[in-house]
């Protein structure tokens, strides 16, 4: 800027202390002035300097004093790292100066001041101020060394002051420059307390320097008058805990004396008692510490000097002790508590023991435990479960027991309960059930917070100790049904509380529940006897669980003639009542040879119990003939009727009928076991056969089966089975063979078809009966070769029984996919041959029926059959395109018979040859005229029309002859 001027302000920095893993690339230093403690104007920016440099210079303002500049110096490696430092320089052109001359004035100690302690402690002289004041308007004081010297030049004492922190404007007290820029008092004023002066002259020396090391330097010299005196103390004792008294030797021209007392660990403040009586003597200190040696001294001062008296050490009588210090207390269990402690730090004398009290809990007695003075803990045993306690701490010295510590509460764990429930009932009694209620354990017992309550019972008749628990979850659930219970019986039912931590003590009661239905008697099946045509015995034994007190017996007899009853579905029921005390009975009045059905029950108060199993027995029967006129007929292909007539010798009683039936195979042996069925009527329809099958069927009267009448029957044919194992082979181009077995169940009298399905066209199948006798049976499997198919052809093949009798096919078989193979083509159709011009024959055709595959060309052979030219070759074959439908032979001889066949030619070959066809070669004589161009039109199925050219010389012409050959 023009307002700065052309001088130099030179400026030097050292290299960087390390360069890294790169070295360094270059620098850059930039120069900025302090206008505020936080601003900086930029004055120069950024300067390159290469990486050898280590100083630069600025050109600069006029510097004036007082001004703070900042050069940044930035250094950059080649990968573009920087490292950086800044340096305050200041414009300071003169030193600092020292504007106070250093005063020397005696200092009178303060009451409570520390300083007074450590001279009590052995410092002896009198006490001076030193005050000066230093400043430096430009860059401000720094730091003032002060030192004192004897006139021998012993250094006696010595010091530095610094101006090193920061201030606030307000707060700048130099009144002519304040505070610099940066907060920076630019003056200071001080005052230095100088201790143990004890000769008369003195060298002082203060060195001021300033903020830019400027440095300035003053020497004054101070005489002291002093005069000797001198101070004994005579006695100094313990007045209590916490004063001293002490006595001294007074000395002339005394101004005052002062008694000093303090703690001989130098922790604490000290005791100052000040008499400015010269005649005094004596005096207290008092509000001393308990138990604590104190150093004792006395100081006598006079117009021009002081002097201390010797030392004696005393200590203070003990005192009551604060209370101890981190008091706690534990929960042990359900019955201890563990109380720790810490002695407080001022303990006031010696700890002789520890006092303990623990109060609450109900029934505990709070008198205190004394425990010994070396114990920090205790166990207090034989508390109350789960109660509430206050525990308080006091230690005790000589001086007294002193005070308890804050109380701290604590509670005992939970115990189990230590009383059972209470007031035990039962509010509802049934047979399988009852309530059982009851009230909670005395409060005192409880031992915690009871959880709920735990039930367990058990028959009082048990054997086997085990017993069913019920919890009850809640501990206002004061009730619980016992359910699944036995009738009529004794149980053992306690009740117990329970906490977390377990049950409590039960409360046992005996309880009986209320009757029931009883169970089943127990029947003797081995005397359930017939004793008659009309009578039986039963015995039996009261139930196992009377469930209550037996009243009497019932027995059933149903009607059991018909199978498949239950109890509850018997034609008849018959009640017998017995005397409780019996045990056995006779049933009369039944029916002859009829089978009967017998239970049992007992019967309580509550009613019949329950019934037992139905145990069969059959009275004599009578001795009966066999059914007459025995009559089976089948009247469809599951269903034979059965009609009969009762036996001659037959009472009035209603005849139960059996009826068995069973199938018959190959005449001779029965398939499996009849089957035998009931029926009280004398006709019955058999359902559920199988059709086209001969079954026996046998009737007897129940009870008579060794008069039995017989009859045989069929049923009617029905629709076939499947065929089983069906499969192809033998496969051909033209043919295939089924093989097969025959339906597991014919039904009736079969024959076979099958059915057919080409997939190359849109036809529909084609079902074909296959005559019996083309059918091939080898070891039960029969064969059918398929033919006239076509080759290389895919088709869908299935096979399926039939009833020859119904006319009615049965399920088909699976189908088989089967592709015949590739063969030799069948014949051309449709051949024609003509003789339609002068050694020309005209062959036409149409393609093969069964071509096998593709066609790829045809062949027709032309065969000489008469005596012709020698130049006429006896046989010749034509290869024509597939595409071509008619071929003209050349060459042949006028006149000559020839015969022709074709064959079409596909993957396989040479097929199948066309029927041979005779033509004779026309013959025309020579000089005749002949017409050209012969042709055949308008084909029909009974005429064509013939077209043709006139010769080119028509001389002498006069008619055409036409002739028509039946070459078949």
């Amino acid at each position: 800027s023009s307002q700065y001027n052309v001088e130099k302000f030179p400026l030097s920095f050292d290299g960087v202390k390390t360069a890294g893993d790169s070295g360094v690339l270059g620098f850059a230093v930039s120069l900025s002035r302090k206008l505020s403690s936080e601003v900086y104007q930029p004055i120069f920016p950024p300067v390159s300097l290469g990486p050898l440099t280590d100083s630069h210079s600025f050109p600069t303002l006029n510097l004036t004093s007082g001004l703070t500049f900042r050069a940044d110096i930035v250094a950059t490696d080649i990968f573009g790292h920087q490292g950086n430092a800044s340096v305050l320089i200041f414009t300071d052109f003169t030193p600092p100066l020292i504007t106070k001359q250093a005063v020397w004035q005696r200092s009178q100690p303060s009451i409570k001041d520390k300083d007074v302690c450590r001279a009590a402690s052995g410092h002896h002289g009198n006490h001076y101020s030193l005050e000066f004041t230093a400043s430096d308007a430009e860059s401000g004081i720094h730091h003032v060394d002060w030192s004192v010297h004897q006139a021998d030049g012993k250094e006696l004492e010595k010091g530095t002051v610094q101006n090193s922190r920061s201030v606030r404007r307000a707060e700048c007290k130099y009144p002519s420059c304040a505070c610099s820029l940066d907060n920076f008092c630019l003056g200071l004023d001080m005052t230095v307390e100088l201790v143990s002066l004890s000769a008369e002259s003195y060298n002082v020396t203060l060195v001021a320097t300033s903020r830019s090391g400027l440095v300035n330097r003053t020497t004054m010299d101070l005489s002291v008058n002093r005069e000797n005196v001198a101070v004994s103390l005579t006695n100094a004792k313990s007045m209590s805990s916490s004063s001293i008294q002490a006595d001294w030797s007074t000395v002339s021209k005394a101004i005052s004396y002062t008694l000093t007392v303090c703690p001989q660990d130098s922790r604490g403040e000290c005791g100052v008692c000040i008499d400015r009586k010269s005649a005094s003597s004596s005096a207290t200190v008092t509000g001393l510490k308990p138990f604590t040696y104190h150093i004792v001294q006395v100081q006598v001062d006079t117009e021009s000097s002081s002097s201390l008296s010797e030392i004696k050490v005393v200590q203070t009588d003990p005192a009551a002790p604060p209370a101890p210090e981190n008091v706690t207390a534990m929960t042990v269990n359900s019955t201890a508590i563990q109380v720790q402690w810490l002695p407080a730090n001022q303990r006031n004398g010696i700890i002789t023991a520890y006092r303990v009290i623990v109060s609450g809990g109900g029934r505990f007695d709070p008198k205190p435990v004394i425990v010994g003075r070396n114990h920090r803990e205790m166990t207090v045993t034989g508390l109350q479960p789960y109660s509430n306690y206050s525990v308080q701490v006091a230690a005790e010295t000589n001086g007294g027991t002193g005070m308890y510590s804050l109380a701290r509460d604590v509670t005992t764990h939970e115990d189990v309960p230590g009383g059972p429930p209470r007031n035990i009932q039962f509010l509802v009694v049934h047979a399988t059930n009852m309530t059982v209620t009851w009230d909670s354990p005395e409060e005192s017992l409880r031992n915690g917070i009871i959880l709920g309550y735990n039930i367990s019972y058990q028959p009082q008749t048990s054997n086997i100790e085990k017993s069913t628990t019920l919890s009850i979850g809640s501990s206002g659930s004061l009730s619980a049904t016992l359910e699944n219970l036995q009738p009529y019986t004794l149980y053992s039912i306690s009740v117990s509380a329970f906490t977390s931590m377990g049950l409590g003590v039960k409360a046992e009661v005996i309880q009986r529940t209320g009757q029931d239905v009883p169970g089943p008697p127990k029947v003797d099946q081995s005397r359930l006897n017939a004793l008659g045509t009309t009578s039986f015995s039963i015995s039996w034994l009261p139930p196992d669980r009377p469930n209550g007190v037996l009243i009497q017996f019932v027995i059933v007899v149903r009607d059991a003639t018909e199978a498949h009853h239950t109890k509850n579905n018997f034609a008849s029921l018959m009640y017998f009542y017995i005397n409780v005390k019996d045990t056995q009975y006779i049933v009369t009045g039944l029916m002859p040879g009829k089978k009967y059905g017998v239970s049992m029950m007992a019967v309580t108060e509550k009613g019949r119990g329950t019934e037992t199993d139905i145990f069969y027995v059959k009275t004599n029967p009578e001795r009966l003939t066999a059914p007459q006129s025995l009559v089976a007929k089948g009247n469809g292909s599951r269903t034979i009727s059965v009609n009969w007539k009762p036996p001659k010798t037959v009472s009035s009683v209603q005849l139960t009928y059996i009826v068995s039936y069973y199938r018959i195979v190959n005449d001779s042996n029965d398939e499996h076991e009849p089957t035998v069925l009931q029926r009280t009527n004398i006709s019955i329809v058999l359902t559920g056969l199988k059709p086209y099958s001969y079954y026996g069927i046998e009737v007897s009267v129940l009870g008579q089966t060794a008069n039995t009448s017989t009859t045989f029957a069929y049923t009617d044919e029905d629709k076939p089975g499947k065929v089983t194992e069906f499969d192809i082979d033998n496969v051909e181009a033209s043919s295939f063979r089924l093989v097969w077995k025959p339906p597991k169940e014919a039904n009736g009298h079969i024959g076979y078809r099958y059915r057919l399905k080409d997939t190359g066209n849109d036809r529909p199948s084609e079902t074909v009966t296959i005559t019996l006798s083309d059918l091939e049976e080898i070891g039960g499997q029969f064969q059918y070769t398929v033919s006239s198919l076509d080759g290389d052809t895919t088709y869908l093949v299935s096979v399926f029984a039939y009833n020859i009798k119904l006319n009615i096919d049965g399920d088909p078989s699976h189908t088989e996919i089967v592709q015949t193979d590739i063969g030799i083509s069948g014949p051309p159709i449709n051949v024609l041959v003509n003789a339609t011009n002068h050694a020309t024959i005209l062959v036409s055709w149409d393609p093969p029926e069964q071509p096998n595959g593709v066609i790829s060309n045809y062949e027709i052979k032309r065969a000489r059959l008469s005596r012709g030219y020698n130049s006429d070759p006896d046989n010749i074959v034509y290869s024509v395109a597939d595409s071509s439908r008619f071929y003209e032979i050349t060459n042949a001889y006028d006149g000559t018979l020839y015969e022709v066949t074709m064959r079409a030619v596909n993957q396989r070959g040479r097929g199948e040859g066309s029927d041979p066809k005779k033509v004779t070669a026309i013959f025309i004589l020579p000089g005749r005229k002949t017409p050209t161009d012969v042709l055949i039109l308008n084909v029909t199925s009974t005429d064509f029309v013939v077209t043709w050219q006139a010769p080119n010389d028509t001389t002498g012409l006069q008619n055409y002859r036409v002739t028509i050959t039946d070459i078949d």
